[in-house]
């Protein structure tokens, strides 16, 4: 599996998790569970057309104190490492000309 593959199946269970929650945490940045989940299937869908520009918004959701920590908080944190590890492993390979 490609790490932008590993991507947007995460982004799928992200959304999947965010989707169940009712009001959001008032430091998360999005007033309710539904415009969380929403804006990661929109950052989800610019990935799998290659838009890379959204991989900026993903790591400030999903970085330690960002929305994600703010609005799921500890359930969530495998999750949240997980899709850091690949935003990271992607980077790397954009930088270097390696794929992954």
């Amino acid at each position: 599996m490609t790490a932008e593959d590993e991507l947007l199946r995460l982004l799928d269970d992200a959304a999947a998790v965010v989707v169940g929650y009712g009001e959001m945490k008032l430091c998360c940045g999005f007033d309710t569970a539904a415009e969380f989940a929403a804006e990661l299937r929109s950052l989800r869908e610019r990935v799998a057309r290659q838009d890379w520009s959204a991989l900026g918004p993903l790591v400030g959701i999903f970085a330690p104190t960002g929305a994600w920590d703010d609005g799921v908080g500890a359930p969530g944190m495998h999750l949240a490492n997980s899709v850091i590890g690949v935003l990271d492993r992607m980077e790397w390979s954009r930088r270097t000309g390696r794929c992954t």
